[in-house]
């Protein structure tokens, strides 16, 4: 990526980092996207975004609870 980046351009090019976050209880855990954002810099990548996506864990087996509906779930039903 780093030499593609370089063959069109830091102005044609655009790193987004797309990072899960994780939510335990109520309290969102940043640590791993924080380690991979720092093992992208190690590697001469630096994102121009980073898109956070939370999961409420407790949403992973109880999918029928209306607090764990997406909206577009919400609309369908």
């Amino acid at each position: 990526m780093r030499q593609f980046q370089f063959r069109v351009g830091y102005e044609n090019f655009a790193l987004i980092h797309v990072s899960l976050v994780p939510d335990l209880h109520g309290e969102q855990k940043t640590k791993p996207t924080q380690t991979t954002v720092h093992s992208l810099r190690g590697l001469g990548l630096l994102p121009d975004l980073v898109r956070l996506s939370v999961i409420h864990l407790h949403c992973l087996a109880l999918t029928s609870r209306p607090d764990c509906m997406s909206p577009l779930s919400t609309a369908a039903s």
